[in-house]
């Protein structure tokens, strides 16, 4: 019986392999949509010729241009430049909502807004770290003043840029009628700002007045270790003549170590984490350590395997995010 007569059987499979395959072995999002689209094209659910025509949508290709400049001006220091003009004489949290506003509001109107989001993490997490707030309090308002700055123009989400392709495909089909097809026309560039622009300002206005009552004030893992950070954390540098090198996190003997447990692996700025045994340890990796961390005269008796004399581990702002501390006490009956 030929797949292609019963596609939704096709779709049902692909999808719970990719499911048990997520969970057992952590596949990044964008490879498993990728594989997805190959097998369900492989199959004959979908034709080749639609399989790849999202890859020529005028809207995919603006969000790819887009992030690409969002690169260009993180990578040649603009943004430092950016965070300086913008934050770099406030000193209060209250004055940094305004200014953000002011400024995000207007900017996310013509710039998407993931790619301004990612832009302005780094500037903002800096300047909340070298003020002691909680980032937390500046970036949640971040993301919402994006998604009210981006429904005022065409250009300022990916989901009007979607839309409005749409719009414009079915625009030029001959299967409408000439009075519907003058509904479908395609929207201009402040079309939706009649109805966006009171929204953006309502909205602005509403986290300018009400944000700081309403977020709770975090802190992250570093400034809750504080001065006992290097009682539970240890930085590793694998040297080039290290034998750990080209070997993998089990081989190398990492996985079960006296009162040490490696969390993560830093390459080259790369944060690798969790760890599985697999993975293999390269040159000049970082190796993060939590536990016992007077038990670190065991990883020093390997040659090669030193540790790091700058440590990034403490004040990398972009991954400290992705990290959670966590002290436990077990029981006497706990059957850990």
């Amino acid at each position: 019986m030929p797949v292609w007569t019963h596609p939704w059987i096709a779709v049902l499979v692909t999808a719970g392999i990719f499911v048990v395959i997520q969970r057992r072995r952590g596949i990044p999002a964008d490879l498993l949509f990728m594989g997805g689209l190959v097998a369900v094209t492989l199959a004959g659910v979908v034709k080749p010729e639609r399989a790849i025509a999202g890859f020529a949508n005028q809207a995919v290709l603006t969000i790819a241009g887009l992030y690409i400049v969002a690169a260009a001006l993180q990578n040649t220091g603009v943004l430092d430049w950016v965070g300086e003009k913008l934050l770099g004489n406030v000193h209060s949290e209250g004055r940094a909502l305004r200014r953000l506003a002011l400024t995000i509001v207007p900017v996310s109107a013509f710039l998407l807004n993931t790619p301004l989001v990612v832009m302005m993490m780094p500037v903002i997490i800096d300047w909340c770290r070298k003020r002691s707030i909680s980032p937390s309090r500046l970036l949640m308002p971040l993301s919402y003043l994006t998604i009210l700055g981006g429904v005022c123009t065409l250009i300022g989400t990916s989901t009007t840029l979607v839309v409005n392709a749409w719009l414009r495909d079915q625009y030029a089909s001959e299967q409408w009628t000439p009075a519907f097809r003058e509904q479908l026309a395609p929207m201009a560039l402040f079309e939706i700002g009649y109805v966006g622009l009171p929204c953006a300002l309502l909205g602005a206005a509403y986290m300018i007045l009400f944000s700081r009552r309403l977020l709770p004030n975090r802190t992250d893992l570093v400034e809750q270790l504080g001065d006992h950070r290097r009682e539970y954390l240890v930085e590793m540098l694998v040297q080039a003549h290290c034998p750990l090198v080209d070997r993998t996190v089990e081989a190398a003997g990492l996985r079960h170590l006296p009162g040490l447990y490696l969390i993560e692996i830093d390459r080259a700025g790369e944060l690798i984490t969790p760890i599985e045994p697999d993975h293999v340890i390269h040159a000049n990796d970082r190796l993060v350590f939590t536990g016992v961390v007077t038990t670190i005269v065991d990883l020093e008796k390997i040659p090669g395997l030193v540790p790091a004399a700058d440590l990034n581990y403490d004040f990398n702002p972009r991954t400290r995010l992705q990290r959670n501390l966590t002290e436990a006490v077990l029981s006497r009956t706990s059957p850990v």
